[in-house]
């Protein structure tokens, strides 16, 4: 099974060239001064080119053979990537851990762009439908209750047409006379 640094390392060296193609042939060498010392800055030396490294240790400018830097070339800190601030290794660890974290923050904003919308849409046609058929037991319900209504209604009545205790809403309360 492949380790996951040997992983990150062939995702970064494949990206490396892929976007460096075009950069290489250069000279990754100090130029002499007039009284023939070869002396430069880690800007310099990374300026040249993206295959030169600057050897903190040895304060050399060399071409990388690979991605990482060989003890034989350098045994200490290098640099590199038209920077002299972070080192080499650091950024070989760094930037596929920012673009695994750039991914999965991607993955996130379109699943929370499309499928989170989906799911609403879905999760709304599945209440209007509980809503409908809640309201459909509503309505039997009251149409039970009210024929229910009307049979009992019709059962008093037809117990009050037996016995004549029809209601005579006009004639219930009489004033008596109380004239003499």
């Amino acid at each position: 099974m492949v380790s996951i640094k040997t992983s990150l390392l062939l995702i970064v060296v494949f990206c490396l060239t892929w976007f460096v193609q075009d950069t290489i042939g250069a000279s990754c060498e100090f130029k002499k001064s007039s009284n023939g010392t070869v002396s430069g800055s880690c800007g310099e030396c990374v300026g040249y080119d993206i295959e030169c490294f600057y050897c903190d240790s040895t304060k050399k400018c060399e071409k990388r053979t690979s991605v990482i830097v060989n003890k034989d070339q350098c045994s200490g800190k290098w640099y590199t990537y038209s920077q002299c601030t972070i080192p080499g290794v650091v950024l070989i660890v760094i930037a596929p851990l920012a673009a695994v974290l750039l991914l999965v923050f991607l993955c996130c904003c379109v699943y929370c762009i499309c499928c989170r919308d989906c799911c609403r849409e879905r999760s709304q046609r599945k209440w209007a439908k509980e809503d409908s058929k809640r309201e459909n037991r509503k309505n039997e319900r009251d149409a039970k209750h009210a024929a229910r209504d009307e049979e009992r209604k019709l059962k008093h009545d037809q117990i009050r047409a037996k016995y004549g205790l029809f209601k005579d809403d006009s004639n219930k309360y009489q004033k008596f006379d109380t004239d003499p």
